[in-house]
């Protein structure tokens, strides 16, 4: 029984983890970004947005209060940060038919790592399966997901997961 448990767990954890990132063509999409403020600092390669910020590239969408993104001198961007209460995203995979959400009240998307850091009331959700803590990261490029702090005795990971179904 725990042998079937296990396996029904890290199919989901592949199932998430591997999708977070997915969509082949998400990246070669053009970015829109609103809000009701923006700062760029060429320089320093930051733009800064307040305000109702809304984020769309492809399928990826992503929701919050203020985002800043990061650039180098190529203006290629390599870190994305988002703060709200909460901050949103969503991006539907290939192959599924099911959106990823997320939320936290802070994101930040390591470009070039392939790896989102979701902290403070972080939640992940396909379909019907979700994770909930207080930290939640993915590493796409490696399909991990981590939630929880070893050690943080304050809070626990809640898993939901829903039973795989023999086709008929």
């Amino acid at each position: 029984m725990k042998k079937i448990l296990l396996i029904k767990f890290m199919l989901c954890l592949c199932i998430v983890t591997t999708a977070v990132f997915a969509r082949s063509n998400d990246k070669t999409q053009p970015m829109k970004i609103e809000a009701d403020s923006v700062s760029i600092d060429e320089k320093k390669g930051e733009s800064h947005y307040q305000g109702n910020v809304v984020f769309k590239q492809g399928t990826i969408e992503l929701s919050a209060d203020q985002v800043i993104i990061y650039s180098n001198q190529k203006r290629q961007i390599f870190r994305v940060k988002a703060t709200g209460s909460p901050s949103k995203f969503k991006q539907l995979p290939d192959g599924s038919k099911d959106f990823i959400y997320g939320e936290s009240n802070n994101m930040d998307y390591m470009v070039a790592k392939e790896k989102l850091f979701l902290t403070n009331n972080a939640l992940v959700k396909q379909g019907k399966n979700i994770f909930k803590s207080q930290k939640i990261e993915f590493d796409s490029h490696h399909s991990k997901l981590v939630a929880g702090e070893k050690s943080s005795n304050k809070s626990r990971v809640q898993v939901i997961l829903q039973p795989v179904l023999k086709e008929k």
